[in-house]
């Protein structure tokens, strides 16, 4: 869930490029990605420079690069795909199931909310099984 409303203005245009990454590069790039961009997040976010969107953007085109998907690539999916639609759908659908933010989990329909232990899932995992 993107909050540009906490004052994330950043968010959903670094959802948005990440979306592009994953049309470009699939599964494995997005994932790698986006571990970059929470684990530099302070610097992405508050660094010496003035923040800007073209900021994140450009920095997350740099990690897709290093993921071996085309900066370019990534680039033209931001300016004519229109990612930040799927990004919203993407918020909206999980409202519509109850999820309020991040993280939040389904298992078989069983919302599980907040940072929850392996020991929740498992339990979930096997209640969705035999069933």
């Amino acid at each position: 869930f993107p909050a540009p409303s906490l004052g994330h203005d950043w968010a959903e245009p670094a959802a948005a490029a990440t979306e592009c990454v994953y049309r470009e590069g699939g599964n494995e790039a997005f994932w790698n990605v986006n571990k970059k961009v929470f684990e530099q997040a302070k610097t992405l976010t508050r660094g010496e420079d003035e923040f800007t969107t073209e900021n994140i953007q450009s920095r997350i085109k740099e990690f897709a690069s290093e993921e071996g998907v085309s900066e370019s690539a990534v680039q033209s999916c931001i300016d004519n795909d229109n990612p930040l639609e799927e990004v919203r759908r993407d918020s909206e659908n999980g409202k519509n199931l109850g999820a309020s933010g991040t993280p939040t989990a389904f298992v078989n329909g069983r919302k599980l909310v907040g940072a929850q232990p392996y020991s929740n899932f498992k339990s979930a995992i096997e209640d969705a099984l035999s069933q």
